[in-house]
Order: C-alpha cells, then sequence, then structure tokens
C-alpha cells in the first residue's frame, strides 16, 4: 500500500503525485497541513523528521525527499519506464527539482540573485 503526506501547496509534492500519475498507481492521500503546522506534530516528525512535505510511505516504510521518492517508485515500479530515452528530454526533466527555476526565469535562490 501507498499513502502519500502532501499538500497542495507544495511543488515538490506535485512532482510526486505526477510520477505516482504517469505510472497509474493507487495510492491513499493523507493531506498535511502546513497552516496548522501538522508537520512539526509528532506522529508525522516519526515519519519524517524534517517535518517536510511529501512522506511517502510504502508497506509501513517511510521514503523522504521528493526526488528520492520519484526515485524509489521508479525502482519499485519499472513499468512504464521512469525516464525517456532521448538524453535531452531526460537532462532537462532533471532540471525541474524542487526549489529552483529555470535558468530563463530565475534562481531563487539569495547567493545566485
Amino acid at each position: 500500500m501507498l499513502a502519500l503526506y502532501h499538500t497542495n501547496i507544495s511543488v515538490c509534492a506535485q512532482k510526486v503525485r505526477l510520477v505516482l500519475a504517469e505510472k497509474a498507481l493507487a495510492w491513499e492521500s493523507r493531506v498535511v497541513d502546513l497552516i496548522a503546522g501538522a508537520q512539526t506534530w509528532p506522529d508525522y516528525v516519526a515519519l519524517n523528521p524534517k517535518g517536510v512535505v511529501p512522506t511517502l510511505v510504502h508497506d509501513g516504510r517511510p521514503i523522504v525527499e521528493s526526488t528520492v521518492i520519484c526515485e524509489y517508485l521508479d525502482d519499485a515500479f519499472p513499468a512504464p519506464p521512469p525516464r525517456r530515452s532521448d538524453p535531452p528530454i531526460r537532462w532537462s526533466a532533471r532540471g525541474c527539482g524542487c526549489g529552483r527555476r529555470s535558468r530563463t526565469r530565475g534562481s531563487t535562490s539569495p547567493a545566485a540573485r
């Protein structure tokens, strides 16, 4: 069983939901209310000590960090293939990481400004 702890306002959680949808995997939605501070509650911190979303729980095992979750889903559920065979398409997909913007839109990092 897959359970995703997420919120609709998280780009990182959205990335995981996209992979789940692309692979047509059944999963249970567990919304974490960031406004109420639910990411700091003891039951959630027990799953994800960093207190961030998303967290995927697969058969009782928590997996944290969106990129790690996406890679885990690709390994655990290999069909359909995780990446296209065309290197430029694979490269551009890697550039869509959480918390980053493309070079054409600028950076979210103060150091890069």
